[in-house]
């Protein structure tokens, strides 16, 4: 054998040692006239494996998004939203979700329109350009209607506003070729018993009503701090034998559930909802775990929370990748008036993505293209 070339490891020093030491005897033996050959041309091909390792390692170390997962969007009209178009035409994004109507207090849709004139606050909103836009650039479409519990009283205690509140929506769907309906009702903690039952009662009936004419239906619900002892009078076992096409939890805005300065959407807390929903029964056909791609900013002298995007914490140089805080993957950093900031960006969608994924999902959401960054 082959004395091995000086300060070259010998075999059994360590597993990386025993796999240099091959490679240089094999070298050697190929170019015996040259007994240094094996060392000079080992050590080349290390540096070719090191340049490749230095581009490559950071993409590698980075969480990808399983390649089976299907993703929503939504899309809200108007400023800070104006280049959601941007991400939605660059990547595919399976299920797009526009707001396209407003529930008005007096319990009458009203279709949120994009006006040339005032792009600033309507741009995004409906038109024929904009429909086209969106089922070009997408799988499904599910038409977004923002309510408040006012106008949903409203709706639910006159029954001809509840039957064209029902009506309008389906023919929508059907007159432009849409998926579906997605339903956005908040203010949970407002909820009497009576509004919880009105409630179910109607996606019940707009939920058959649509699947009647192969359409789909989305609602979006609650969570609490902890699965197991939640506030609300939300249910989500309720929707299980519901006609309802996809179930979405809106696993963000942890920051009112805890204080203000904490994390949009912890990974933990993704994680844990996500495999109390499975536990239900909901199918993972069905569930579709929202998640935040949005930022907020919190006034030192008032706490007045305001709600951003990341694109304004770049344009105002409050955007540190190096402030990462551990539990969400999200970015906090205190701005020079000392007012605080709590960033979403690409690698803390990521994270969240692979949160509800480990857990058992196989369907997200994102709020809200638009300003925000993709994974």
């Amino acid at each position: 054998m082959r004395s091995k070339p000086h300060n070259v490891p010998g075999p059994g020093d360590n597993r990386i040692d025993d796999v240099l030491w091959i490679f240089v005897n094999f070298f050697n033996a190929q170019h015996k006239s040259d007994p240094g050959m094996g060392l000079r041309l080992c050590l080349k091909k290390f540096a070719t494996f090191a340049k490749l390792a230095f581009v490559l390692l950071p993409t590698l170390g980075a969480t990808q998004v399983p390649l089976n997962m299907q993703l929503h969007a939504w899309i809200y009209p108007g400023s800070p939203a104006l280049n959601a178009p941007d991400t939605y035409r660059s990547v595919r994004i399976h299920v797009l979700r526009p707001q396209y109507f407003t529930l008005q207090p007096n319990g009458i849709l009203k279709l949120d329109k994009e006006d040339p004139d005032d792009l600033f606050d309507t741009k995004n909103g409906f038109s024929l350009t904009n429909v086209a836009d969106i089922k070009a650039h997408s799988d499904e479409q599910l038409v977004t209607v923002s309510c408040q519990l006012d106008a949903f009283r409203a709706v639910y205690t006159d029954i001809e506003k509840r039957n064209a509140f029902i009506l309008t929506l389906v023919d929508f769907c059907n007159e432009y070729g849409l998926t579906g309906i997605d339903l956005d009702l908040e203010a949970f903690s407002k909820w009497s018993d009576a509004d919880y039952a009105n409630y179910k009662s109607l996606v019940s009936d707009l939920g058959m009503l649509l699947q009647s004419h192969n359409r789909k239906l989305s609602v979006c619900g609650p969570t609490d701090y902890d699965p197991s002892n939640q506030n609300y009078r939300w249910r989500y076992e309720d929707f299980i034998n519901l006609p309802v096409d996809y179930i979405t939890p809106m696993c963000y805005d942890y920051q009112w559930l805890d204080e203000v300065g904490a994390p949009i959407a912890p990974l933990k807390w993704i994680h844990v909802w996500t495999q109390y929903l499975l536990s239900l029964g909901i199918s993972t056909g069905r569930l579709v775990i929202g998640l935040p791609s949005y930022s907020y900013r919190v006034n030192k002298h008032n706490g007045t929370v305001t709600l951003t995007t990341l694109e304004v914490a770049k344009a105002l140089g409050v955007y540190d990748p190096n402030r990462r805080e551990a539990t969400s993957a999200e970015i906090m950093v205190d701005d020079a008036q000392g007012d605080k900031w709590v960033i979403s960006d690409n690698v803390s969608l990521r994270e969240k993505v692979q949160a509800a994924h480990m857990a058992g999902a196989s369907k997200i959401s994102v709020w809200h293209l638009g300003g925000n960054e993709w994974f």
